[in-house]
């Protein structure tokens, strides 16, 4: 059952595996609170498998399109501060952005606040990236 389920779903933004590990879970669920004498097992598995599979197949869009709705808006951001940047000849602060872009001073800050989290880390992957590379030419011999 969690198989053909997961395969009916193959395809949709959600890897085969995990999605036949969610069916695995909501089957074992169904299994754990079926009450006998309740009737139609069978179709309460083939159900859960169901809900459980949609289930993550919805959240997995939703945070694709949030996501997607966060890049369009570091983008304008960006254009923003250059936008503010040349007509200034100074950075703009975080109330001229957001009165350009009629946003809230709240939310600028907070992209502007994940933007430089972004940068930290991306710059420190390719300070470690150098390291390694540092590493592999330096020579054997130390007194070299």
């Amino acid at each position: 059952l969690v198989v053909e389920a997961a395969q009916a779903r193959n395809g949709r933004g959600v890897p085969f595996g995990d999605l036949f590990q969610e069916g695995t879970i909501g089957l074992i669920s169904a299994v754990e609170h079926y009450i006998p004498g309740d009737g139609g097992f069978h179709a309460r598995l083939v159900h859960a498998i169901d809900v459980t599979m949609d289930d993550v197949l919805a959240q997995t869009q939703e945070a694709q399109r949030n996501d997607e709705a966060f890049i369009v808006a570091c983008r304008l951001l960006e254009s923003a501060q250059r936008l503010l940047s040349e007509r200034l000849g100074r950075q703009a602060t975080p109330a001229e952005l957001a009165k350009l872009l009629q946003w809230e001073e709240a939310r600028v800050n907070v992209i502007l606040e994940m933007l430089r989290g972004a940068k930290v880390v991306h710059d420190q992957e390719l300070l470690d990236y150098l390291d390694v590379l540092d590493d592999a030419n330096e020579p054997d011999d130390p007194e070299a």
